[in-house]
């Protein structure tokens, strides 16, 4: 979050202004905190790519586990980033609880035999 604060407020003047049009970067930066479920669904050719982001946040995990039911693969995604981050929720190390969340999804029993793409 505080490297995306640094970014904006040293691109303030170039985000506020009128014809402001986003850039690669600007994009790549914005984050939204995510609460619940977010579901997406992609059609392509012979099939539908369904994509589900779900909350990080501690109170958000009990909602995962019915997610994995009926899925080819899943897509984890971590930030390296964390290494050195500390959650406000509980003061643990966000990278090692991440790390500790993969190995939870990676051992449910809903996914056994399954495509896990660490991220």
């Amino acid at each position: 979050f505080l490297d995306n604060a640094l970014y904006c407020l040293n691109n303030f003047e170039r985000i506020a202004s009128a014809d402001f049009t986003p850039s690669t970067d600007d994009i790549l930066r914005c984050r939204n905190r995510t609460s619940g479920l977010i579901e997406t669904c992609i059609e392509l050719e012979k099939s539908t790519l369904r994509v589900i982001d779900i909350g990080g946040q501690k109170s958000e995990r009990r909602k995962w586990i019915h997610c994995f039911y009926g899925v080819d693969s899943v897509l984890y995604c971590a930030s390296l980033d964390d290494y050195d981050v500390w959650s406000e929720e509980d003061n643990s190390n966000k990278l090692k609880t991440a790390i500790k969340m993969f190995d939870e999804v990676i051992n449910n029993g809903a996914i056994v035999h399954k495509d896990i793409i660490l991220f």
